[in-house]
């Protein structure tokens, strides 16, 4: 993805980084507002997340490297959905 677009109005969002990971998750609320997230000196650049509609909650997460490896799991207890993104150092 070259560019984050945020669904229900299309609004380019500015997330830094070489690669962006769009991550949509459906049914579910989330707290408002939603802090970015800025890392340096790894391969998560930044986090972007937006509240979509009031069951839509989308993310974007910018990397340092282009096309990163991950891999998303869930879990149960509590409920969390986990992105993990591999080391893109070098």
């Amino acid at each position: 993805m070259s560019e984050a677009v945020r669904g229900g109005d299309s609004k380019v969002v500015d997330v830094g980084g070489q690669s962006i990971i769009q991550v949509d998750i459906m049914g579910v609320t989330a707290p408002q507002p939603f802090p970015p997230i800025n890392a340096q000196d790894g391969t998560v650049m930044a986090v972007e997340t937006a509240s979509v509609s009031s069951s839509i909650v989308q993310s974007f997460i910018g990397t340092a490297t282009s096309r990163p490896g991950f891999r998303v799991t869930e879990t149960e207890s509590p409920d969390q959905l986990v992105v993990d993104i591999f080391f893109a150092g070098g």
